[in-house]
């Protein structure tokens, strides 16, 4: 499942292992959870891109959040999972990615809980079979 596939390539940077551990959520940060996190969310919109055929294939898009306290590791993090996932191609259990491709890339700063959040959109187009 594409949920998976991109849980595990946010795991495999090495700046997120570093720094996060396994800090690395679906959907929203447990309220338990203080300090630095990673969240994703997977829409299916546009759903099914090419759904014909043994080449069937779907879009979605993600959004990724870091959150870090630390502005200046924030932002490596940040570049770092952009360079990593741009452009992206492969395979994983019975998932195969045709293209990660970041579309936006953006660093806020939450005044109520005092960190910083760089948010990272994408569009993955996939093939599970």
């Amino acid at each position: 499942m594409i949920d998976g596939f991109i849980y595990s390539l946010i795991n495999a940077n090495a700046l997120v292992q570093a720094n996060m551990g396994d800090d690395v959520y679906p959907g929203v940060v447990p309220e338990n959870i203080k300090g630095a996190a990673i969240r994703y969310v997977v829409s299916d919109s546009p759903s099914k891109f090419d759904s014909g055929g043994p080449e069937s294939k779907q879009k979605s898009s993600i959004q990724i959040d870091v959150f870090h306290k630390d502005y200046s590791l924030n932002r490596q993090i940040g570049s770092s999972l952009h360079k990593q996932l741009h452009g992206y191609k492969g395979a994983q259990n019975a998932t195969e990615i045709s293209l990660l491709e970041v579309l936006d890339t953006d660093l806020t700063f939450d005044s109520k809980t005092r960190e910083f959040r760089t948010t990272i959109t994408l569009n993955v187009t996939y093939r599970e079979t």
